[in-house]
């Protein structure tokens, strides 16, 4: 016992003295984001002429939007991350998909309840008068809470205009977000309440003025003043024949990256598309369904695969000014369209794998350029098959859940090589397949192997009785995860060769997370807690077993402070534990509600947050601004929990306050920052702190480089950083992180309260502008300096001149590493290492146990110039492992040791 105490004391003095070193980084979710994505566009797609009628697409939608905005809460919490235009796409597929109505039958809470009336008028805003022309506008309205559009029998959720300008529809009682979805006077389509509406995603379904729709009653006078935009028109034809190409379509995509507008064809190739507020426009064609053959086309003739026209190939933008028609924009589409093929199969067996319906059985195919990411499941018969691609060259990797996933490495013959998450380079690994035009590559095939496998039992605490529905997840060189069975049993494969952190986990029956060892702990600090498993290349390891605790749950409700109506869905609780921590975030479940269970007994401050465009002010429990918890915690009331029991009426308000934004701009070129279709390290974030230094909010840059706030906030000073502090997530893209006003400081190695402060007084802040210098870095490889093989997993660091820390880097499979975005000067390197070799200092000193950084050799940095070749052949050591404790077990500290007589210990 004292030696355990003596050991969490020098623990605790180590990780003090060096705050910063051992930085968790967040896990990609990108397979996640794309099996969302993929989720969101079928159901949109089968459901497009219809509506959500059954219990089963319905929960698939619920399911869905969940865990989008979880997986939107996780990137805001830093334990998880998204790359290149996954976030902006996600969005955009979850917009489209609220476009299709739910019956309101399935909602059993309103079934019984008459239907009311909404009824309005539609005018010209210019002339004042309705417009007079039938069908020509349509309205819709949307449930404010759940941002469902109801259906059902009965239910009129849209409408037409009449001849005098007069919609009616027939609701549910509710509350109701109303807009203008199309019109063919070229009108700029509005929310009610709230104005014009440029597109979803400023302008999202739960803006403007909520209208109550009462039980049986009428609601009248919901008018629209709809102002005239610009417009723009064209013709599609044949490349081949100059003939006209009927229901082709026309899509507008405004500078900020979002859909705007869209026409259709006429029988003579003739589009027209609706009113445009002014700026700037992509703007594409698409050929008809029946012509699969077909290229899509970019304004001016580049031609585009379906998915690369949305926002990634370079483009001519059309400027859109004052009311007028921009003619001629035509399209001539190509019959030159390619496809890729094959089949998936399990290596040994042959057997074809097939995707369940989880939309998680990917291949994923990505251009050289970088302008491409697609990806589809497997079908019957383990097949796959893109189509429509323009003439280029690709790279094909596939991913599936219990296997290895695999990236087509080299061809002539076909071969793969293994391809997993975080750790695949595709650029580096993927054999670049060339399809020319009209060309078809087929029997690009992958045998897939089931790797490694983990299995054991889950039982409870008390009474060792078996769980099932449990999910066991692995974290490690790879993220690995199963569900127990009715025997609380599990089996996990696919798993590479590594050192894996596993827990078990179900909050929804009242079971506290715990780790391997049986460590309870929830909570992103958690990564690395309880006994490490060692995994072996295919090794088959069983008998693993974790025993979960009962645990307490806190359910209330969160309401809006303007309305008084529950929240929508982008609000959620955040759960801190007595040191400040993030242990839950537990999202609205569509009706203002939350209910969290599995929480381990004790005393908690509860905060609510929202990512939102409203400016919803993170308030907690008791009533106190809190932005992203990072007020003074000890002001804040406890939440108590106890074990088996719920803890019901924590509920919230919350205020709608100021917002804070401004542009990110390349200072070079005075242009956006777009980032790629993948591969790019560009963040699109900037973070907002408080004079506590600590984290208080966030906002996305869009592709034109603007940026809003997705909470609103307190009066007070705010400190904007293109560095979040969160996830400990730098802007990338080889640009400097600032602060503002343009203060360089990269990783926030200059402490995120010395920029200008933004002070917030009631009112939104705007013009918080800043301009991005590119910087400099350096790159090398590590390797064992017995073999020469590269070394996955390390981290390479690297430290300004005062040991300041100012840049993180893992190495890929081959053991490569780069580091970006420094200013000039002169830089210091160290590697950080879990894989029990002596870690060093550039240029070979010894950093065992620990050491000064500045004393190995400086790496100079100047202007953009990536110095190469900063490479570090490692020592194996000798390692000492063991259970540190302070009261309870802690993260897993690593004891290392250059000689048989030394010992160190580091948290980790």
């Amino acid at each position: 016992m004292n030696m355990g105490r003596r050991l969490s004391g020098i623990l605790l003095l180590v990780a003090a003295s060096w705050t910063g070193w051992a930085v968790a980084q967040p896990r990609s979710a990108d397979l996640e984001a794309t099996s969302l994505i993929r989720q969101a566009e079928s159901l949109r797609t089968n459901k497009l002429s219809s509506s959500i009628d059954n219990r089963s697409d319905l929960a698939r939608r619920e399911r869905v939007f969940a865990a989008a905005q979880a997986l939107e809460a996780s990137i805001d919490a830093g334990s998880v991350s998204l790359s290149g235009d996954l976030r902006n796409r996600l969005s955009v597929s979850l917009e489209a998909l609220q476009d299709v109505p739910v019956d309101v039958s399935l909602l059993s809470t309103r079934a019984p309840l008459a239907n009311g009336t909404l009824s309005g008028t539609v005018s010209d805003a210019t002339t004042g008068l309705p417009v007079t022309i039938a069908n020509a506008v349509r309205v819709q309205a949307w449930d404010f809470s759940s941002q469902a559009s109801p259906t059902g029998a009965g239910i009129v959720n849209s409408a037409f205009i009449n001849a005098s300008g007069q919609y009616t529809l027939t609701l549910p009682p509710g509350n109701y977000h109303v807009r203008t979805t199309s019109n063919t006077q070229g009108f700029i389509n509005q929310a009610f309440g709230f104005g014009n509406c440029p597109d979803n995603f400023y302008c999202p379904r739960y803006v403007g003025t909520i209208v109550t729709v009462p039980d049986g009653g009428a609601v009248n006078n919901i008018n629209f003043q709809m102002q005239p935009g610009g417009r723009i028109t064209g013709t599609v034809t044949r490349s081949d024949t100059s003939a006209p190409l009927v229901s082709s379509s026309v899509s507008v995509v405004n500078e900020n990256g979002q859909f705007a507008t869209g026409a259709g064809t006429d029988a003579a190739g003739v589009y027209t598309t609706g009113g445009l507020v002014p700026g700037r426009y992509r703007v594409y064609a698409s050929p008809p369904g029946s012509l699969p053959g077909f290229l899509g086309e970019v304004h001016n003739n580049i031609p585009c695969s379906v998915n690369d026209c949305f926002g990634f190939m370079p483009v001519d933008w059309i400027t859109v000014t004052g009311t007028g028609t921009t003619t001629g924009i035509n399209f001539s589409l190509d019959p030159l369209a390619g496809s890729i093929s094959g089949t998936v199969t399990e290596s040994g067996t042959g057997l074809p794998i097939q995707d369940d319906g989880s939309f998680t059985f990917l291949v994923n195919l990505r251009s050289e350029d970088q302008n491409t990411f697609m990806s589809v499941e497997l079908g019957a018969g383990g097949t796959y098959s893109f189509t429509g691609l323009r003439p280029g060259n690709y790279i094909v990797s596939a991913s599936v859940p219990g296997f290895i996933g695999k990236i087509v490495s080299s061809l002539a013959p076909v071969a793969t090589s293994d391809c997993v998450s975080d750790a695949c380079d595709h650029l580096t690994q993927g054999a670049r397949i060339s399809v020319a035009p009209s060309g078809n590559v087929t029997g690009l095939d992958f045998q897939l192997d089931r790797g490694a496998r983990v299995s054991g039992t889950i039982r409870s605490v008390s009474g060792a009785l078996p769980i099932q529905g449990a999910t066991v997840s692995l974290s490690g060189p790879a993220f690995a995860s199963g569900v127990t069975d009715a025997l609380g049993n599990f089996t996990v494969s696919g798993i590479p060769a590594g050192v894996y952190y596993v827990n078990a986990d179900a909050p929804a029956l009242n079971y506290v997370q715990t780790w391997l060892g049986d460590v309870p702990c929830r909570g992103f600090h958690c990564q690395g807690t309880g006994t490490p498993l060692t995994v072996t290349a295919n090794a088959v390891i069983s008998g693993l077993q974790i025993n979960l605790g009962t645990g307490g749950t806190l359910s209330g409700t969160i309401s809006d402070g303007l309305t008084g109506f529950p929240a929508p869905r982008q609000t959620r609780l955040e759960l801190f534990d007595t040191s400040n921590r993030l242990i839950v975030q537990s999202i609205s479940n569509g009706a203002g509600g939350f209910s969290f269970g599995g929480l381990a007994p004790g005393a908690y401050k509860a905060v609510f947050a929202s990512s939102s465009v409203v400016g919803w002010m993170d308030t907690a429990f008791g009533g106190l601004q809190c932005p992203r918890g990072g007020c003074d915690q000890s002001l804040l009331p406890s939440v108590f929990v106890t074990a088996g029991a719920t803890t019901s009426g924590i509920n919230v308000t919350l205020p709608r306050g100021p917002r804070i934004s401004g542009r990110i701009l390349d200072a070079t070129t005075g242009q956006p920052i777009v980032p790629k279709a993948w591969g790019s390290t560009y963040s699109s974030s900037v973070a907002m702190n408080n004079n506590l230094s600590n984290y208080a909010g966030f906002a996305s840059v869009d592709r034109a480089g603007n940026y809003l706030s997705r909470t609103g906030f307190p009066n007070g000073p705010y400190f904007v950083s293109t560095f979040l502090l969160r996830n400990n997530t730098p802007i990338g893209g080889g640009y400097i992180d600032e602060l503002f006003d343009d203060r360089a400081c990269p990783y926030g190695s200059c402490g995120l309260t010395s920029g200008t402060p933004v002070n917030v007084a009631g009112t939104d802040v705007t013009g918080i502008n800043m301009n991005l210098s590119p910087g400099g870095g350096m790159s090398g490889r590590v390797t064992d300096a017995g073999s020469g093989n590269g070394l996955a997993g390390v981290t390479v660091r690297a430290f300004d001149a005062t040991n300041r820390l100012v840049a993180v880097s893992a190495t890929g499979p081959t053991g490569n590493y780069q580091i970006s975005g420094l200013p000039a000067g002169n830089y210091f390197l160290t590697t950080d290492n879990p894989l029990g070799y002596q870690d060093e200092l550039f240029n070979g000193f010894s950093c065992e146990p620990f050491c000064n950084p500045s004393t190995g050799s400086a790496v100079v940095v100047t202007g953009t110039t990536i110095t190469a070749n900063r490479d570090f052949a490692l020592e194996r050591s000798v390692t000492i492992s063991g259970l540190v404790t302070e009261g309870v077990p802690l993260p897993t500290c690593r004891s290392k040791s250059t000689d048989k007589s030394a010992t160190s210990c580091e948290r980790r």
